[in-house]
């Protein structure tokens, strides 16, 4: 006999929206609930092979009214209740700050997928293979899996849902031989629906193994300004920096964005960048106000085109949202944040890329970035590169500090590879004091000279 009672989420679409409509809230207001569900589940292999794991997760419902700065109120493990109050709060002057009667994290009531023996497995794949390939080699590893439920409500419409999900597997190895050391680190990003991906994963191990042989014998990298080659994946990493957060609309509209007062071309007619939240880890099809998520171009033709704006910006500047308004968590304001840049793939093979340079960098990872979005300037940890040599990839580079300007890096970007890759080098990406899973891409890319630290 089927079950014919309503679901914990119908029940809430009916309270988010009766609060708005018996509260009476105008249908133009700014107003906004804001529920959230979020489990998120961590295991560690540690290098003796035992593991650690942490389940955690929240639940929350805010109210947020976006044309008046400050006005948000949440509350931790609501009840369907909690809507009218909240929206009674939020319209009632007489209170300003956030309140919340009971906060924190607490652990999660319920397993999330894939369950954890699926992803223990999956991580023991990768220290099992890495051993095989390379004895003597120390694996360590992180499994990261995530899964929110989200509702917003918005006065006369309908409730908007997502389900945003996203699993990231996290290897490092160690090696010493001889007197030497050496590290690699490799990252994955699976489908959280399959986790169980085995071959993917054996693949992905032995060559980290392949890597951490060849890093036994990295040089000291070279210092100076010089040609720099970025790996397919890698790129995505510096127009993360350098472009999207030039060009996130409330940093772009305060006129502290170096992108923001240039009208001529900013790179070659080759140069496409572009970010779209529904690609990569944690894609959400909408974003934390209810917009529909899609594909902003950035720059275009070498010329910049758009920007990422969440509702308030977009009023401001009297255009369209992008879908790109996010928080870390019910508790926090929104602002427009970056879901999945990349660079668009190019005509040439990668070799094509490298062709002609007689000595410069080949980077294969990069970590740590930082940009001065006034002035486009950026410095990254690289943590895996080689030398270039007459075109040629050649011997591996212990970890410098690659100083890259903007402008001049985009200008030069005229060798674009035909190899796009996404997700090679993932993370989480802070601002405001908030934290995103974010994801990147690009092809193999010349960035022209910069400048690398080797000391």
């Amino acid at each position: 006999m089927s079950d014919s009672r309503p679901s914990s989420r119908t029940l809430w679409c009916e309270a988010l929206e009766n609060a708005l409509s018996l509260v009476g809230v105008p249908v133009d207001s700014a107003l906004q609930l804001y529920r959230e569900e979020r489990r998120d589940l961590v295991v560690d292999l540690n290098p003796d092979g035992s593991s650690t794991t942490v389940q955690t997760g929240w639940d929350g419902l805010a109210a947020r009214d976006r044309a008046k700065t400050g006005r948000l109120f949440f509350r931790s493990s609501p009840v369907l209740e909690d809507a009218q109050r909240l929206v009674r709060l939020c319209l009632d002057s007489a209170f300003r700050l956030p309140i919340d009667s009971k906060g924190g994290c607490r652990p999660a009531p319920e397993p999330i997928l894939p369950d954890l023996a699926q992803l223990h497995d999956s991580i023991s794949v990768i220290a099992e293979e890495v051993k095989r390939v390379c004895p003597g080699a120390v694996a360590v590893a992180r499994g990261v899996l995530f899964e929110q439920q989200v509702l917003v409500a918005r006065p006369g419409q309908a409730v908007a849902a997502d389900t945003r999900r996203g699993l990231r597997l996290r290897a490092e190895c160690r090696l010493a031989r001889g007197g030497k050391r050496a590290s690699a680190v490799s990252e994955t990003v699976l489908s959280p629906a399959d986790p169980d991906q085995r071959a993917g994963l054996e693949l992905a191990a032995a060559a980290l193994a392949e890597r951490l042989d060849q890093r036994l014998h990295a040089e000291e990298a070279p210092s100076g300004r010089m040609p720099v080659v970025l790996a397919p994946g890698v790129g995505g990493v510096l127009v993360h920096e350098i472009v999207g957060h030039a060009l996130e609309a409330d940093v772009e509209l305060t006129g502290d964005s170096w992108l923001a007062v240039l009208k001529e071309p900013v790179g070659p007619g080759e140069l496409t960048v572009l970010d779209d939240p529904r690609r990569g880890r944690g894609g959400w099809r909408i974003d934390d106000e209810g917009t529909a998520a899609g594909a902003t171009p950035l720059l275009r033709d070498g010329l910049v085109v758009g920007r990422l704006h969440d509702l308030q910006t977009a009023a401001r500047a009297n255009e369209g949202p992008t879908g790109h308004g996010r928080c870390s968590s019910f508790r926090e304001p929104i602002r427009p944040r970056m879901g999945c840049t990349f660079i668009a793939p190019g005509d040439l093979r990668p070799d094509q890329v490298r062709d002609g340079i007689r000595e410069g960098v080949y980077v294969r990872r990069m970590e740590t970035g930082s940009t001065d979005p006034r002035s486009g300037r950026a410095v990254f940890r690289v943590t895996d590169a080689d030398r270039i040599r007459n075109g040629k990839v050649d011997a591996p580079l212990k970890p410098f500090l690659l100083h890259v300007e903007g402008a001049t890096a985009l200008a030069s970007m005229n060798r674009i590879g035909n190899d796009l890759q996404f997700d090679r080098c993932v993370g989480v990406c802070h601002r405001d004091g908030q934290p995103l899973a974010i994801s990147v891409g690009a092809p193999t890319i010349w960035i022209g000279l910069a400048t690398v630290n080797g000391q």
